[in-house]
């Protein structure tokens, strides 16, 4: 990707705004959409500490050396059990 483009409503609070902006950021990065039922990898502009430690853990995994754009998905979940 050589360009993004993120667009928000003008009506968002501040702590809605940031959260808005990193959820499309976060996505721009690989984590395209929530993981319903998880506490976790659930963003839908939630106002919240983020990012958090499994944040950062899963984008370490998925920009390991070792993995690349089409791999096999129970690599990648290695990678993020490995990363503890």
């Amino acid at each position: 990707m050589r360009i993004a483009h993120i667009f928000i409503r003008d009506d968002l609070s501040g702590e809605e705004e940031r959260a808005c902006i990193y959820e499309e950021l976060v996505q721009t990065m690989g984590l395209l959409h929530d993981a319903p039922g998880s506490a976790h990898f659930t963003f839908d502009n939630m106002v919240a500490p983020k990012p958090d430690p499994l944040d950062w853990k899963l984008l370490a995994a998925l920009y390991a050396d070792d993995i690349a754009p089409g791999i096999d998905v129970e690599k990648v979940l290695r990678k993020y059990v490995e990363l503890d």
